[in-house]
């Protein structure tokens, strides 16, 4: 799975391993392609497992991890933040050319100081998981992003420029 553990924008992994007695592993992405050993500094201690899911359980604006049980990320001196729930226009006897209610599908895209993120609402991830519907990007030291973009699984597009780090957006579908 991946997660931005340490909100520097780079997408870390967290591996599960399913045989009995072997752990799990979280290594953290420096940003250029390498990957480090993280899983004991990060206090996972997690073996045989089937699969994670993240999300911000305790709504400090890190992303925590449920493996096995809860992780709640304590990383000392994480980057700044910029949360993206969305809501899809479909409801009861009115969903035809709107997306679903969670926006499962849709695509985040943030341009943060000349790099490119991408991240997109899933519905599940493994086995019996799902990652949470709010999407988190990991904005490192920039304060804003220079622009966001959602597209929407019905193929319309919401755009905005400059938006503030440390906050979490609620954006609701555009009507056609």
């Amino acid at each position: 799975m991946l997660l931005d553990a340490d909100d520097d924008g780079a997408l870390d992994l967290y591996l599960t391993a399913v045989y009995e007695g072997r752990r799990a592993y979280l290594y953290r992405n420096d940003g250029t392609g390498q990957f480090e050993d993280a899983t004991y500094a990060a206090g996972i201690r997690h073996f045989n497992g089937w699969g994670a899911a993240a999300a911000d359980l305790d709504g400090d604006g890190r992303t925590d991890l449920v493996a096995g049980r809860i992780y709640l990320n304590r990383h000392p001196s994480p980057g700044n933040r910029l949360d993206v729930r969305l809501h899809g226009g479909a409801r009861p006897g009115a969903a035809s050319g709107w997306s679903n209610r969670d926006a499962i599908g849709a695509e985040v895209v943030a341009v943060v100081g000349g790099r490119t993120l991408l991240r997109q609402v899933e519905g599940g991830k493994g086995v019996g998981c799902q990652n949470g519907t709010t999407v988190h990007l990991g904005l490192g030291a920039a304060a804003k992003a220079d622009s966001l973009t959602v597209r929407w699984p019905s193929g319309r597009k919401t755009e905005m420029k400059d938006v503030a780090a440390g906050q979490t957006l609620v954006i609701d579908e555009p009507a056609p």
